[in-house]
């Protein structure tokens, strides 16, 4: 039985297609099987009609192949590993000589591509790989009768095929429950091709769950996960551990519209950020990799409950070249929840494709999404009234400076003039490290509280000040530099 941890990546992977299948089918792949006459295969001849004249399958995606004569001996190779090795220069791995070792070695390669952190051990999940989704769609394998053919469905639109070769359609879904197979082609094939087949029957099901209308992105990830290049899984570089990342989920309109996975991470050039890994973004499924870095900003930022502010990043598609971005419109904390807006832009932001909510849910131990960056140590400065600045770095980067000023009127710290003079006050900020150097360091102001205000005279206004302070720290734009050598380290 499969782990009900296998939430997010695993159920869309697995649960999500299993479901769809015909739950009546039970066989194995049988020696032969005889289509009774309801079933209405598509023949060569044209008699029966399961395919849309205007484009795509109406029973669902098919899997072709390219059948070449050669010196008198005839070979069947899935159009996908074709594809790989004509177009994109790819060599091909051997998936084995046998149906358990080449399941064995599918297994491996979409597990390794799919597989999250958050749904089950490695181990786990390529084993339910095998057993529950390969061979779910081996058992709904229905040979058609001999002298039948398929007739070839137009979701391909392959570029070239080489002289001696043909197109031939070695396998169709029918109601997206049975997969028919012609026979005489699929005896033609070794189990690499055997297994590319499958791979493309499954992965192209999983695309057209998401509205795609052909077949060609399927075809170059089948090609790239056979090759021996390989191809990015979709999670690489998130942490292992789960506690290192949030879960985000898209909404639109009651609506599930997809999630993402957010972490601390560097992008090339070394600057800190946030990575978004998007699991499924609108009506787009992501079958390669799909993320989004953006710069300058850190988890210690999202924790001001009235943080607000947007955000825009390129959309990166493995592989693919891409000018299309998000644009993430962060809206704050609330129960224990992050909220924002994220539009996705095409061409660079010239047209809006489409808008979801934001929902990530706050781990108790937030602080531990942020990464080691900085030495701890605690400090304090003398100031020139004679109260003690107290300063708090934290490994993560943060800091605490609580200090004693006059507030407001000349002289003071006037906060948009909300303050009037005399005030004094005590508060503390908090705040992210940004830049520094042997001689300052610069941060950013996330939030600021009060401190004890008990032994200071004109605090009346002090509520007041913390309140602007805090809507000019929201979107981050509050940021000051302190000398190192103003702080001794007592601690």
């Amino acid at each position: 039985m499969i782990s009900t941890r296998t939430r997010f990546l695993f159920i869309a992977l697995l649960a999500t297609m299993i479901s769809a299948c015909n739950k009546t089918v039970t066989n194995n792949v049988p020696a032969s099987n005889h289509l009774t006459p309801e079933t209405q295969v598509t023949v060569q001849n044209g008699t029966t009609a399961t395919h849309s004249e205007a484009g795509g399958v109406i029973n669902g995606g098919g899997g072709k192949g390219v059948r070449c004569t050669k010196n008198g001996k005839t070979t069947v190779e899935v159009l996908d590993l074709y594809e790989a090795k004509s177009i994109y220069n790819l060599s091909i791995k051997d998936f084995g000589s046998n149906e358990e070792t080449a399941k064995e070695k599918l297994a491996e390669v979409l597990a390794r591509h799919f597989w999250n952190p958050y749904s089950v051990e490695m181990a786990e999940f390529t084993k339910a790989m095998k057993q529950t989704f390969i061979q779910e769609f081996f058992n709904n394998i229905r040979f058609i009768d001999e002298g039948k053919t398929l007739r070839l469905t137009n979701d391909s639109f392959e570029p070239t095929i080489e002289n001696g070769c043909e197109p031939v359609q070695v396998a169709m879904y029918y109601d997206e429950s049975v997969l028919l197979i012609d026979k005489a082609l699929w005896t033609k094939m070794d189990w690499t091709n055997k297994m590319g087949l499958i791979a493309h029957e499954a992965l192209y099901f999983l695309a057209r769950q998401s509205g795609t209308k052909n077949s060609m992105t399927t075809r170059k990830l089948v090609g790239m996960l056979f090759s021996e290049a390989g191809v990015t899984p979709i999670a690489d570089g998130l942490p292992t551990d789960t506690k290192k990342f949030l879960n985000c989920h898209l909404t639109a309109a009651g609506f599930s519209k997809g999630y993402f996975n957010m972490y601390s991470s560097k992008n090339a050039a070394g600057e800190n950020g946030l990575q978004l890994i998007f699991f499924d973004l609108g009506n787009e499924g992501s079958l390669f990799r799909t993320s989004s870095f953006i710069e300058n900003l850190s988890f210690l930022q999202l924790q001001n409950p009235k943080f607000a502010s947007s955000r825009q990043a390129l959309l990166v598609k493995d592989t693919y070249p891409n000018r299309d971005q998000i644009s993430l419109t962060f809206k704050g904390i609330s129960d224990r929840t992050l909220k924002a807006d994220l539009r996705l832009l095409l061409g660079a932001g010239s047209t809006v494709s489409d808008t979801s909510e934001v929902s990530c849910y706050l781990p108790a131990e937030f602080d531990a999404l942020e990464p080691k960056t900085t030495e701890p140590g605690e400090f304090e400065h003398i100031a020139g009234d004679g109260s003690i600045d107290q300063l708090i770095i934290k490994e993560n980067g943060g800091i605490v400076l609580e200090q004693t000023r006059q507030l407001g009127g000349p002289g003071g710290i006037s906060n948009a003039g909300v303050v009037p003079y005399p005030t004094v006050c005590r508060y503390k900020e908090f705040g992210l490290i940004t830049k520094q150097d042997e001689k300052y360091f610069s941060y950013v102001v996330i939030s600021g509280e009060l401190g004890n205000l008990e032994g200071l005279k004109d605090t009346e206004h002090c509520k007041d000040y913390i309140d602007a302070f805090n809507r000019r720290s929201a979107d981050s734009s509050l940021s000051f530099s302190i000398k190192k050598s103003e702080f001794t380290k007592i601690k």
